[in-house]
């Protein structure tokens, strides 16, 4: 007949850790709704609005059951170690029906060693801040700045940071968003290391089928840490991407926009001289045609980030919902 062993203060020591990382997780779920709770990043970038959508609710709901599932785990232990105590070789069903009629070696030295966090997570949920670049400056001219310059001198916004905050929309909360999802990574990075922690020191005190059980559910909570872990790192570094190129893009097309308008303005004061006007004025059109070329080339690639980052959103929707985490024990 086979035995199985468990020291009683250990297995509370392991059931009060699995605890402190339910609550670590709740705090992640309340952080996650007060800074990454919208998805309106304005004109360009809410390309990608429709699908960040969708991701948004969906990390809430994950955190949230994450904290739930594993307020069961940690009282699943707690009733087996109560079970225990009892003498009731029924404590299994908290993880598994399957110790049933082997003896038992309870022991209790009220000490529970190894068990205490290798860190504390919830210490990388600060106040998000922004990589993005400045909005860019953009000249309209000699006599157009000096026309901007009045507007802003009379209380109003400056033009010409409003006409490249409509091609760039809000980077700068974009950013923001990304350093929030990067500290849910470090928190869920920290929790899963703390729970590992605890898995090595349960392992050499809690022994049988039951604890086989146990260590196997713990083992699904790692392999889902590390990809719910990896899908938040690719969000963030998305949004980071999105908000520098975008910034890039409305920088390179008013440049374009304002040269072209030089050069074509230039053309026309020489349209008039016969023949080498005319021929000015066409060879100047044709460099405004590369010009533009130029901005539709770098607004495609742009594009084409942008339907790369939609993909990530798709995709780690399905990372995030209730059904992907371990099934929580019965208790």
């Amino acid at each position: 007949m086979s035995e199985f062993t468990v020291e009683i203060a250990d297995l509370r020591g392991w059931a009060a850790q699995a605890g402190r990382s339910g609550t670590h997780l709740f705090e992640a779920h309340n952080f996650a709704v007060r800074n990454i709770n919208d998805a309106d990043f304005g004109r360009i970038m809410n390309l990608l609005k429709g699908d960040y959508e969708k991701i948004v609710p969906a990390l809430h709901v994950v955190l949230l059951a994450s904290n739930e599932n594993m307020d069961k785990a940690k009282r699943a232990l707690e009733i087996s170690a109560e079970e225990y105590i009892n003498a009731d070789i029924n404590f299994a069903r908290s993880f598994a029906d399957l110790d049933a009629g082997i003896s038992v070696t309870v022991a209790d030295d009220s000490v529970a060693d190894g068990f205490d966090d290798l860190s504390g997570p919830t210490a990388h949920l600060k106040d998000p801040s922004s990589r993005a670049k400045g909005i860019p400056t953009v000249s309209f001219g000699i006599l157009w700045d000096r026309v901007c310059d009045l507007i802003v001198l009379l209380g109003a916004s400056d033009p010409r940071e409003e006409v490249a905050k409509l091609l760039a929309g809000d980077t700068v909360k974009a950013s923001r968003q990304a350093d929030a999802w990067r500290m849910l990574a470090e928190l869920i990075d920290d929790v899963n290391a703390n729970l590992a922690s605890g898995q090595t020191s349960i392992s050499k005190t809690w022994k049988g089928n039951a604890a086989t059980s146990a260590e196997a559910h713990f083992g699904a909570w790692k392999t889902k840490f590390e990809n719910l872990e990896s899908v938040m790192r690719k969000v963030a570094q998305a949004l980071d991407d999105a908000a520098e190129q975008a910034v890039n893009l409305a920088q390179n097309i008013t440049d374009a926009f304002v040269l072209i308008v030089s050069v074509i303005a230039a053309a026309f004061t020489k349209a008039s001289i016969p023949l080498y006007g005319q021929a000015y004025l066409a060879q100047k059109g044709w460099e405004a045609i590369k010009l533009y070329k130029g901005v539709i080339t770098a607004v495609n690639v742009f594009f084409t980030l942008l339907r790369s980052i939609v993909n990530l959103f798709i995709s780690g929707v399905s990372e995030f919902s209730r059904e992907s985490l371990p099934t929580p024990p019965q208790v």
